[in-house]
């Protein structure tokens, strides 16, 4: 499994998007996200193996610096990961009040 953490400036909203064209750049498709309010997202994906550094290279293409990666060694065929962003920037917090029920 690949593993990625990555930084960015950019809007919240436009980071996922981003995300999405960087995975599909390198032949990969996003598998699930999970979105932690405006601050970090995590995108879990699959790529083909010697794709990888493409996808590093379309995701700082697109502003989004990845700091840290792990990738084994001898992986063939399409991989699994999961890339983890902080989103840097002064935005309001996008929690939404969840009503109670019951």
């Amino acid at each position: 499994m690949i593993r990625l953490e990555a930084v960015t400036h950019r809007p919240f909203s436009a980071v996922l998007m981003e995300v999405a064209e960087a995975i599909g750049t390198a032949g990969g498709w996003i598998v699930n996200h999970q979105l932690f309010s405006n601050v970090m997202l995590m995108a879990a994906f699959e790529v083909p193996a010697d794709q990888v550094g493409i996808l590093t290279t379309a995701l700082e293409e697109r502003h989004i610096a990845v700091t840290g990666f792990t990738i084994p060694e001898g992986m063939e065929g399409d991989v699994q990961g999961t890339l983890t962003i902080t989103v840097q920037n002064e935005g309001p917090d996008m929690r939404r009040p969840v009503p109670a029920f019951g």
